[in-house]
């Protein structure tokens, strides 16, 4: 039955203050029935980011699914509050090339979320420097008394905090916990006195920051949830700062157990770190390699190799071994996947986190040559894939797939190991485009207009192509943005 304007703006402003509360769920099952048919074409995009806030980004790109297909097919034209609102969940699922190319249509000036939606790339690559920097634009364009201001400066701090800028983040946070008291939001004065813990890690203000965790901790609960397990990852992280603590047997059991509760409660990111420090404090060199070669982002692998102590020298493959493996467990996929292109490639991209669920954006941009993601029949897409990998993983293997609203995991039933390598998986089409464009071009410079046109493809696989052929030959590189030219040594 179709809403009335006041009764959408109801509804939004209901679900809108329950998810700020913390609310998620509760707030989801107001709106997970509501029919985007049912609500005015401009309280759409509201409610596409109100259901990417409650955790259910693909739902979020259904409700503009259709507006966006017809504006990309030049049948309409959807808003620039629509394409930002798509984009947000775009960036949610990992479709990150998809939602860097649809930015380019949108003015910042005029919607200054553009800034934010480009800080949240960086941020989910570990690359802090330039989501700081587009934080900041963003923040310059947002009313500093407004909710969305104070989540941009929480953001901002974390990213100060990653560039090892804990002074500036202490000055934000102070600011983020004026604001959260006069507005009496527990949820955001929780998160900042988490903030302002790490900060005082870094000065080495042990006492205060057990301090500040313990303030965040009575706002949101001792355990049970996410923000429990983090207070306790600081905590350890705390502990692990003095020798004596890091080779205490009862502080790294701690920090085994904590790990085994990330894993299965599904907080990886959570589970990610520990299991990093936990090889610093062991000096593990395997374990180290598991977390290089166990994770896709790059600035991440960075912090690996140069915070292992003495460096970490990584080689150009790593076998992995899953608890209990031997070498007698290897699973030899190269040969076992051999007569099926699409199944090895999928099986070689799901190795590239070993510790949480690829998103189907990941997925979907390293074996698809697509270049746009349609929520309504892409997943099946994928979906297809992940039937025809699991038909052929052998029973015996104890390999299987998970697929779930998380994205898409390999789990290992029994002791289990891989040999894995930093190569990335090649499709013949792609390796073919790159010689042949470097077959047209010789020794002349052009542009990627000029490859697009020449290959009679999408923007996305000129970019792919321009990638391969950087890795197979010397590319020479010159100019900035669309004046950029290429040519091959």
């Amino acid at each position: 039955m179709p809403f009335s304007m006041s009764q959408t703006e109801e509804l939004l402003n209901k679900v809108d203050k329950m998810i700020r509360l913390g609310h998620v769920e509760d707030a989801w099952q107001l709106i997970k029935d509501v029919k985007p048919a049912d609500l005015p074409r401009k309280s759409l995009s509201e409610l596409s980011n109100i259901a990417r806030r409650a955790r259910r980004p693909l739902h979020s790109l259904k409700i503009l699914g259709k507006i966006i297909k017809q504006h990309r097919d030049n049948l309409g034209e959807a808003s620039s509050s629509e394409i930002v609102s798509y984009v947000g969940s775009l960036i949610k699922l990992g479709f990150f090339n998809e939602a860097e190319r649809w930015l380019t249509q949108v003015d910042p000036k005029s919607n200054p979320e553009v800034h934010d939606l480009k800080a949240r790339i960086h941020i989910a690559h570990w690359n802090y420097s330039s989501a700081a920097f587009y934080l900041k634009k963003y923040l310059n364009n947002v009313e500093p008394s407004s909710y969305f201001y104070q989540v941009g400066s929480l953001n901002l701090a974390s990213s100060y905090l990653s560039m090892n800028l804990k002074d500036r983040a202490l000055v934000t946070v102070k600011g983020i916990q004026k604001y959260a008291r006069e507005h009496d939001n527990k949820l955001l004065l929780a998160n900042s006195y988490e903030l302002q813990a790490q900060s005082q890690i870094q000065l080495g203000k042990y006492k205060g920051a057990r301090a500040s965790l313990k303030k965040s901790q009575s706002l949101l609960g001792t355990s049970g949830n996410i923000w429990s397990f983090y207070g306790r990852k600081w905590d350890l992280v705390i502990d692990l700062e003095t020798k004596m603590n890091r080779q205490s047997a009862s502080v790294l059991k701690k920090a085994e157990d904590l790990y085994r509760e990330g894993i299965s409660k599904h907080y990886w990111e959570g589970a990610r770190e520990i299991d990093r420090l936990l090889a610093n404090a062991r000096s593990d060199r395997n374990r180290a390699l598991k977390v290089y070669f166990g994770t896709p982002y790059a600035e991440y692998k960075k912090m690996v190799k140069t915070n292992f102590p003495g460096g970490l020298t990584v080689p150009r493959s790593f076998k992995f071994k899953s608890e209990g493996a031997t070498k007698k467990s290897l699973f030899d996929f190269e040969n076992r996947l051999a007569r099926s292109l699409s199944s090895k490639n999928l099986f070689v991209t799901l190795t590239k986190d070993l510790y949480r669920p690829l998103s189907l954006g990941y997925v979907f941009e390293s074996l698809y040559e697509e270049s746009f993601f349609d929520p309504f029949h892409t997943p099946d897409r994928i979906y297809s894939t992940v039937k025809r990998l699991r038909a052929l993983l052998p029973e015996e293997s104890g390999i299987g797939v998970d697929w779930s609203q998380s994205g898409v995991t390999l789990k290992f039933d029994k002791p289990v190991a891989l040999d894995l390598s930093l190569a990335q998986p090649k499709t013949d089409i792609q390796v073919n485009r790159a010689t042949k464009v470097r077959q047209h071009f010789k020794q002349d410079w052009f542009t990627s207009k000029q490859v697009r046109e020449f290959l009679n493809a999408s923007e996305a696989t000129t970019q792919r192509c321009l990638k391969e052929a950087q890795s197979q030959y010397k590319l020479e590189r010159a100019g900035h943005g669309r004046s950029t030219r290429y040519r091959f040594k």
